[in-house]
């Protein structure tokens, strides 16, 4: 029982991890003003440009970066 719950965990935190990185990823690339024609475009294109963002840095940065963000605005 406490190894399933262990690996139930593991995958959560994961899964956490994996969103955490997604998000900074598309603030990263806010940030950097990527995409400067999405002021002109309607929230769905925004959104679709978004997710489809690739910064060039590695997901472990983005959760770096992300936590870093959080603890220094405490």
């Amino acid at each position: 029982m406490k190894n399933v719950l262990v690996l139930v965990l593991a995958l959560l935190l994961l899964t956490f991890g994996a969103t955490i990185a997604y998000i900074e990823n598309q603030r990263y690339a806010r940030a950097l003003d990527m995409y400067p024609s999405m002021k002109q475009e309607s929230d769905q294109e925004h959104v679709e440009c978004l997710s489809l963002a690739e910064t060039g840095t590695h997901d472990l940065w983005h959760l770096f970066f992300a936590i870093r963000e959080r603890l220094l605005s405490l």
